[in-house]
């Protein structure tokens, strides 16, 4: 774990770039640090490898104070990845990634070894990458050989700073991906400075979101995106980034709590009255009222319990019981279903609603093409636009 206990810094004495910053990133988690020009990111980041030295507070690194340790080896033992890449261009492939364990002392075999896992893990052919010189490489080559040598000694901690802002979107997009199958892959503790959202929200655990020295918001991305703490965050990340991305809307963030339900074992009068005293649009069938856990078995629509259908059918509402009359052809989502596919079912079922079951199949809420079309108006930039004129 790396944690920043009430660090400042700064340059001329007086000015703080970072004013008493406390930050906990856990292992194993890769975490964005994210803000406009100057806000601190980048001063933030080095003072980990204490290439900026903190003027107070504390660092630490599973517990121990870096300020106590030999910065040298410190640096050896941390990864870092900048955007011009810094590969040295008389070296060739080979010998930039093995500087590290080279200077570790580490056998020609042992090295060679490494770089051969190294290339294959960053997609680049051993065999036919291992001996040529940075300049015959583009630029997406280039950043992949800094990643490798990042890694060469398998450090626990890995810095990047602004890797992939120089590359072209489509480089640029195969690289994230690429880190991403990498995290998956090692499990690496990185913290990785960028100006830009899309990439924070495509590759982050977590994104702390930096102004004037100061995390103003530290979170999980659907969190900053749904949530955001206050203008600043809100003008950030721009709300239409919000409703480009749909998928990160879960069923229990479109639901209704206030579900409608009725017993199993009522009758159809109870369940008219229920329909016209709250005005819902359906009613879910439950087992027991009475009970916690209430299982969803079948819906009852006003269309079914139509006076004039029922006298059609020759149906005395008052006798005829529920489970003899509900649809039980009715699909209900898990909670943690994301609004795609929550779209998906109820375009392909033609449902007006879905119950919302949690993990336990118990009812917990309703989505209604009422309250998605509500969401809907809330997130979008063309919503809002007219809601200003």
């Amino acid at each position: 774990m790396i944690e920043f206990k009430k660090i400042s810094k700064n340059f001329d004495g007086r000015t703080n770039v970072i004013d008493n910053l406390n930050l906990k990133i856990n292992k194993g988690e890769l975490v964005v640090l994210i803000g406009e020009s100057g806000c601190g990111k980048t001063t933030t980041m080095k003072m980990i490898n204490l290439l900026t030295k903190p003027s107070e507070g504390k660092i630490l690194i599973d517990g121990k104070n870096i300020l106590e340790m030999d910065k040298i080896e410190l640096r050896r033992n941390i990864g870092y990845v900048i955007q011009k890449v810094g590969l040295l261009p008389h070296m060739t492939v080979g010998e930039n990634i093995e500087i590290i364990p080279k200077l570790k002392k580490w056998d020609k075999e042992k090295r060679e070894q490494r770089t051969k896992e190294l290339l294959e893990l960053v997609d680049l052919d051993y065999e036919l990458y291992y001996n040529r010189y940075p300049n015959e490489l583009s630029g997406g080559q280039q950043q992949r050989i800094g990643i490798a040598r990042a890694l060469a000694v398998n450090p626990d901690i890995i810095l990047m700073d602004e890797p992939f802002s120089a590359l072209d979107p489509i480089t640029r997009k195969k690289l994230q991906d690429e880190i991403i199958k990498i995290q998956d892959e090692l499990h690496k503790t990185i913290i990785f400075v960028t100006h830009d959202m899309d990439e924070a929200i495509a590759i982050a655990d977590k994104i702390a979101v930096m102004d004037k020295g100061k995390i103003i918001q530290y979170d999980i991305p659907e969190e900053i995106l749904k949530h955001p703490k206050n203008d600043f965050v809100e003008y950030f990340i721009g709300k239409e980034r919000l409703w480009k991305q749909p998928e990160m809307f879960l069923a229990k963030d479109l639901m209704k709590k206030d579900v409608h339900k009725i017993s199993l074992e009522g009758n159809i009068a109870k369940a008219v009255d229920k329909l016209k005293d709250s005005n819902a649009s359906v009613l879910i069938v439950v087992d027991k009222i009475r009970d916690k856990a209430q299982k969803a078995l079948g819906v009852i629509t006003p269309n079914r319990l139509k006076a004039s259908e029922l006298k059609k059918k020759g149906i005395n509402k008052d006798t005829k019981k529920i489970k003899d009359y509900m649809r039980t052809e009715f699909v209900a989502v898990d909670e943690n279903t994301n609004m795609l596919n929550v779209l998906d079912i109820m375009s392909k079922r033609d449902f007006k609603s879905v119950p919302v079951t949690n993990s336990e199949n118990e009812v917990v809420g309703i989505i209604t093409s009422t309250s998605l079309l509500n969401l809907i108006t809330e997130i979008s930039p063309e919503a809002e636009e007219k809601e200003e004129k």
